[in-house]
């Protein structure tokens, strides 16, 4: 019997999870290099006791991807916790039913971005699709933005500051700025070798953004911030 297909699921980061509000949870799965669509699917949610809070229900397929709601009554009442992990089992074209896991989270506040285009246009002129000389075709930097972004919230996870508790997500506005500017360039880069010394510049000026960056944390989920931290911790030598 041939091994079942390597597909990839897309999981940018842990599903965090509002709670008391209704919200969509996702699992979009590729093979090579395209969105590959299942043809059936259940989901379910456990919490870090490894209770089902979710259990086995039916997912919808939109645009090829498997997406499940879930109700604010579903989480209405529940204790704050980051342990929690979804479940997938999506029967994929190849006629198996595969078991696709992320981490997750249910939390009080997801924060969100605050970098929106205008602020890259004021920074980089050139890159405004509006302006009088625009460097790239490209109409929006939206992808750019959401990739950055992605980099800025999983580096907090691993520094061990969690997205959901920090209170002051403005103060993440210069690192992601700069971090955006750094992936426009780096791909612009790969095409005209003349774009690398911006890339390498906006990257340098990226770590010394998060270097110097700090932020409020609501550390027992009370909603109010606790305490203030550098987004890079310190290292001791033991």
């Amino acid at each position: 019997m041939a091994p079942p297909v390597q597909y990839a699921p897309r999981f940018d980061h842990a599903d965090l999870i509002q709670r008391g509000l209704t919200m969509d949870i996702s699992c979009p799965v590729y093979r090579g290099g395209q969105l590959v669509s299942p043809s059936s699917g259940t989901v379910s949610l456990y919490d870090d006791s490894g209770v089902a809070i979710v259990s086995s229900a039916v997912v919808t397929i939109a645009g090829g991807v498997a997406t499940y709601t879930v109700t604010s009554a579903t989480t209405s009442g529940l204790e704050l916790a980051r342990d929690w992990r979804v479940e997938w089992v999506l029967t994929m074209p190849d006629g198996v039913a595969h078991t696709f896991r992320n981490e997750a989270g249910l939390v009080r506040c997801v924060p969100f971005p605050v970098l929106s285009e205008p602020a890259l246009y004021r920074r980089c002129p050139a890159l405004d699709p509006a302006g009088p000389a625009p460097i790239t075709r490209a109409s929006n930097y939206q992808d750019a933005i959401d990739d950055a972004w992605v980099s800025i919230r999983n580096r907090l996870d691993e520094a061990g500051q969690r997205l959901e508790q920090v209170v002051s997500p403005a103060r993440l506005r210069e690192p992601h700025l700069l971090l955006t500017l750094h992936v426009i360039f780096a791909d612009l880069a790969s095409r005209n070798p003349a774009h690398q010394a911006a890339a390498d510049s906006y990257q340098r000026q990226y770590e010394a953004a998060w270097a110097r960056s700090s932020v409020k944390l609501d550390t027992d989920d009370d909603g109010d911030a606790d305490t203030t931290r550098p987004t890079r911790p310190s290292l001791w030598a033991y």
